[in-house]
């Protein structure tokens, strides 16, 4: 069966706010965000935006400057956001909120108005080849996203995956097992280390 042929969760299962979505590799992450994207494809009022460090399209941009961030972060996660060369934007998930997720509030502050009633930000893979101290500086962005998205008065879901426990943990209130498609407790690193145990020996059982 191809990944985009399993049964994923549908978007209406999703709690608006935001959700991490966790699994070992290859058994459904990456494919239930792109089930999404193609669920709400047609939807015109419902704005849905995929984040993938595999994406071409994710590169290091000029496209924003020092003071596109200056009232909404704190100057040390500023700096950390911009290599010395030009300003330029060091990582990727920068790059794309400055071209595809901000745009939309600007829009909306600048004309007052917006065809959408929905923001759905799907986000895959945001802690791979990312430092600790990196994945804390870019997780600072989703407060903010939020208050946006409650001052315009858009409905906002972030659905992310996460492979590692420094990133889950960001959000343990609402994480979610793929291969359940329940909320797990990982309130603890041992908690969440549990559930990846689990898997592999029952793996292990089954190929005996």
């Amino acid at each position: 069966m191809d990944r985009e042929e399993l049964e994923t969760m549908p978007y209406d299962d999703f709690d608006y706010g935001i959700t991490v979505l966790l699994s070992p590799n290859g058994v459904g992450k990456t494919t239930t965000l792109l089930n999404i994207q193609r669920e709400l494809s047609d939807n015109q009022y419902i704005k849905t935006i995929l984040y993938s460090h595999h994406d071409e399209s994710c590169k290091t941009s000029k496209g924003a400057s020092k003071l596109d961030f200056s009232d909404r972060f704190t100057e040390d996660v500023i700096n950390s956001f911009f290599v010395s060369e030009g300003q330029e934007l060091e990582y990727s998930f920068v790059n794309w909120l400055t071209d595809n997720v901000f745009p939309i509030f600007w829009e909306i502050k600048e004309k007052g108005k917006t065809q959408y009633k929905e923001l759905v930000l799907l986000i895959d893979e945001l802690d791979s080849g990312l430092s600790i101290d990196k994945i804390k500086n870019a997780i600072e962005v989703f407060p903010i996203l939020i208050d946006d998205a409650k001052k315009y008065g858009i409905k906002l879901k972030i659905i992310l995956t996460a492979n590692s426990y420094e990133l889950a943990s960001e959000f343990k209130e609402n994480a979610i097992w793929i291969l359940s498609k329940k909320k797990i407790d990982i309130s603890t690193y041992n908690k969440f280390q549990k559930q990846y145990i689990d898997y592999y020996n029952k793996q292990k059982e089954e190929e005996k």
